[in-house]
């Protein structure tokens, strides 16, 4: 055989070495290292930390939790206010009705004043009713004449003259500041004739005394608003001598009716645009003014239930008669005035809206 070189005899060597060497023993499951165990406990909790954080940042700012307040300390019951008296014409101060919180300012006799534009008073809405002037008449015993016609109590006072209308108004202003309706400052009187202007809804009139302006309005009426035409048609502009009297006053206004013979009840007519019943007929009303200064007559104005003549209806005419004349169509109508000079205002320069609105219905009659 051929000589077998010596890195072919070593390899086979080590090869028969290593098959001839028996292999190492195989260990028991016991005897093997146990395997790394993770703690999952910690990740759990940490777990619930973080959704229960996530959880209150969507809900937001949590309240702090109620604090229990200390039990309060006793303190000594207040006896409950009073309620302050309900407003009404009735409890109604002058200066309330002045400002319009009340419709209308009420007196002790029942009597309804309201305000009217441009001037710095309360006018009767109607003239002084039969029942007003008999509890004057009675308590201080003056003599008043019955008409020849009755009248219900509701009608105008009639047969009063110039001097029984002003003693009128002192005894009211002495009734009501008693009673507590008006005070020491505040009075009932007549109206002037610039106030009874105003009322009648005439604008500035040219003249300084009643006589100056006598008649210069020319063609306007105390009805249709103040803004009246001659002649009246609809038997509601007021109480004059109309077909109902059958010419029993010697004439008659030609097509127009009233339905009243005599006197009315007062508000039985269209309402102007300041709240006022018969500005125009009824009864002839009598003014604080002088006709003429430094003669002893006084003014009226409005017309009446006997009176006929156009010129005598406008609503700018002055009639006027001697301060002791009674007669059948002359009444009056009272205002409330305060005392204003002190604060130096006057009804001249006081100027006021006209009222949106009158005081009561302008359609139906009033009724008692």
């Amino acid at each position: 055989m051929g000589k077998v070189p010596f890195a072919a005899t070593s390899e086979y060597a080590l090869l028969r070495a290593h098959m001839e060497t028996p292999p190492p023993p195989v260990p028991s499951p016991s005897s093997l290292p146990s395997p790394r165990r993770v703690p999952v406990l910690p990740w759990v909790v940490a777990g619930i930390a973080a959704i229960a954080a996530a959880a209150a940042i969507l809900r937001g700012p949590s309240s702090p939790p109620p604090m229990l307040a200390p039990a309060p300390t006793a303190l000594p019951t207040a006896a409950p206010a009073t309620p302050a008296p309900a407003l009404t014409p009735q409890t109604a101060s002058f200066a309330q009705a002045q400002r319009g919180e009340v419709v209308h300012f009420e007196n002790t006799l029942g009597m309804r004043f309201v305000p009217v534009p441009r001037t710095a008073v309360l006018f009767s809405v109607w003239e002084a009713r039969v029942q007003d002037y008999r509890a004057f008449a009675q308590e201080t015993r003056r003599e008043w004449p019955k008409p020849d016609f009755s009248q219900g109590d509701d009608h105008p006072a009639v047969n009063v003259s110039w001097e029984d209308a002003a003693a009128f108004c002192e005894w009211l202003t002495k009734r009501e500041q008693r009673s507590g309706r008006i005070t020491a400052q505040q009075r009932c009187r007549l109206p002037t004739d610039e106030e009874w202007s105003w009322a009648v809804g005439l604008p500035p009139e040219s003249g300084r005394t009643p006589q100056e302006k006598n008649r210069k309005m020319k063609d306007v009426y105390p009805w249709d608003k103040g803004r009246g035409t001659w002649p009246p048609k609809r038997g509601t502009e007021g109480n004059y001598c109309g077909q109902e009297t059958k010419g029993k006053a010697g004439s008659m206004i030609a097509g127009y009716t009233d339905r009243r013979e005599n006197t009315a009840p007062v508000g039985s007519y269209e309402v102007n645009a300041n709240g006022l019943y018969d500005l125009g007929g009824n009864a002839w009303e009598w003014c604080e003014d002088e006709y003429e200064p430094g003669k002893p007559t006084r003014v009226l104005r409005g017309g009446s239930w006997v009176d006929v003549n156009p010129a005598f209806l406008l609503s700018s005419f002055r009639f006027f008669d001697g301060p002791g004349y009674r007669y059948v169509d002359r009444g009056f109508r009272p205002v409330l005035a305060g005392d204003l000079s002190r604060r130096g205002w006057s009804a001249r320069a006081l100027s006021f809206s006209p009222l949106p609105f009158s005081f009561f219905p302008r359609e139906a009659p009033k009724t008692f």
